[in-house]
């Protein structure tokens, strides 16, 4: 098992392990209207995210350390959507 304060993940391997461990963290600024339960309008809501990723894969580790993962988000009703782009 594995985990962050946020999120847990529990993996059973299928085939040979490759034995890593990874974890995402995110962190940002939004603008907009506070109500969570419900979806807004993406162009009326403004949501930004710095995406932090660790492992302890060396060959992975080399790749993130040399890249900045940004991230532009759509919140929904029922949670935040969002897609992230390696910057190098």
């Amino acid at each position: 098992m594995a985990g962050d304060a946020e999120q847990k993940f529990v993996a059973y391997p299928i085939g040979d392990a490759i034995n890593f461990i990874a974890e995402r963290r995110t962190g940002g600024f939004h603008s907009g209207e506070a109500d969570w339960n419900r979806a807004v309008d993406p162009s009326d809501y403004y949501f930004r995210l710095v995406v932090q990723l660790e492992t302890s894969r060396a060959d992975l580790a080399e790749l993130l350390e040399r890249s900045l993962f940004v991230a532009s988000a759509i919140r929904q009703a029922d949670r935040v959507r969002y897609t992230a782009y390696r910057v190098t």
